[in-house]
């Protein structure tokens, strides 16, 4: 994934063609302008190949938005789940469905939306800096002359010889992998950690075919291996990330404080007034006016000053005033302790707010109280209902609530909301002095 000329549909190009010398940029099996249809039968008859799809990126109107986002999650997640889309001939009756069989690789310039396909891609960021030009001319001009076919070619019959032996082993391997990805990162969904073991399996594999057909020598696949672990593990860290991004919950609170710190919505304290501590930071904006003093002993007011046309004495006669004034919506409530999310309001909020950025925040309130629950976001509920909201009395009002601690959504400076992984969490007045 990368921006236009990042040369990512090159880099992939290098990886399709050990498949076919022919198969360069300009002659990629898949593309994103060819229909979800053919690309799913691409995707069926390519068994155990790697299959390219170029050039996934968002354009045109909203409903051309959707229906990208659409067609990236029905072939990734058809891939992902090794599931082909059933269908029906024409006297009704079922045709055998056609799972995806290949490798899939595709290049965008975005992430295509939603956490649960996220889920099933691995996502490798491509910066324009990132390709050696020099290295790529000599891979391509190795392409062009067949190496990498060759290449691919002889790792096959050697595969095919020791496939049985081979085969146990890269298993053994993958799982031991899998368990130390998912020992390190509590957090990392398990489906990145099988992508990344099954990935460094493969990679395992290659050098073994490598070193035992004289290619390289044991310092040297070793060397190899371990800059693969490297790389992988990077990689998996900042898959991690992009999960979190992509989380509907994680969203919602980065949103609620781009709310308060764009003026689209505030919070009030629990009398129904301006918040006691930095007004500020929860939606209040300060406003100066001048307003007239009151009649002095002589009678003397600003209006009879300017009046009698002494302008130091009817400017003596005015005073400035400081108010907080609230701005946009009232969405909840805030005491020394506790944020009081009204949980329809503020999620209505924060869904307006993700369709002005074409952000689909597939939530409601019921949902989205059980998934703050679960990533302990949650500070009080009622566990007695079995709710995930707590009846507070505010303003003379009894009103059920989401509870959370300041410090989820608080200070929008920051990149994304405190992560338990990230270490003790800020105080309200290490997040205020920020």
């Amino acid at each position: 994934m990368g921006e236009t000329g990042s040369r990512k549909s090159e880099t992939a190009s290098l990886a399709q063609r050990h498949y076919g010398k022919g198969m360069d940029r300009t002659h990629l099996p898949g593309s994103w302008e060819n229909t979800a249809n053919y690309n799913e039968a691409v995707g069926f008859y390519a068994k155990d190949c790697l299959f390219v799809v170029d050039d996934w990126l968002l354009r045109g109107t909203l409903s051309d938005m959707e229906r990208a986002n659409r067609d990236a999650d029905r072939l990734m997640r058809g891939q992902g789940n090794g599931a082909g889309r059933g269908r029906c001939s024409y006297d009704g009756k079922p045709r055998p469905a056609r799972p995806s069989r290949c490798l899939m690789m595709a290049t965008a310039e975005a992430v295509p939306d939603g956490l649960s396909l996220g889920a099933r891609m691995f996502i490798l960021p491509l910066g324009k800096e990132d390709i050696d030009c020099a290295k790529l001319t000599e891979c391509q001009r190795h392409a062009e002359n067949g190496t990498f076919a060759a290449a691919m070619a002889g790792y096959l019959s050697w595969l095919a010889g020791a496939r049985g032996s081979v085969r146990a082993d890269i298993r053994e391997q993958v799982e031991a992998h899998r368990n130390t990805y998912l020992k390190e990162h509590p957090r990392l969904h398990p489906r990145t950690a099988t992508i990344a073991a099954e990935l460094l399996g493969g990679f395992t594999a290659f050098l073994w075919f490598a070193e035992q057909v004289g290619a390289i020598d044991g310092p040297r696949q070793k060397e190899l291996f371990d800059t693969m672990v490297s790389a992988m593990d990077a990689a998996v860290v900042r898959q991690k990330r992009q999960h979190r991004d992509q989380d509907p919950v994680e969203q919602y609170l980065q949103l609620l404080g781009e709310l308060f710190a764009s003026g689209r919505a505030h919070l009030q304290n629990l009398s129904g007034g301006c918040p006691d501590e930095n007004p500020q930071r929860w939606g209040w904006a300060e406003k100066t006016y001048r307003v007239p003093k009151p009649p002095t002993a002589t009678g003397t007011t600003a209006a009879s000053a300017a009046g009698s046309g002494d302008e130091e004495q009817a400017e003596g006669q005015w005073e400035e005033r400081t108010v907080w004034q609230v701005q946009g919506q009232h969405i909840g409530y805030i005491s020394v302790t506790y944020l009081y999310l009204l949980p329809a309001v503020s999620l209505g909020a924060v869904q307006e707010l993700a369709r002005r950025t074409n952000t689909n925040l597939p939530l409601t309130p019921k949902t989205l109280g059980r998934e703050l629950h679960r990533k302990g976001v949650i500070e009080l509920r009622e566990e007695k209902r079995g709710v995930y909201t707590q009846r507070v009395n505010v303003a003379s009002k009894r009103i059920e609530v989401y509870c959370l601690a300041p410090h989820r959504v608080l200070a929008p400076e920051f990149s994304h909301p405190w992560d338990p992984e990230d270490g003790p969490p800020p105080t309200l007045d290490d997040l205020l002095d920020a």
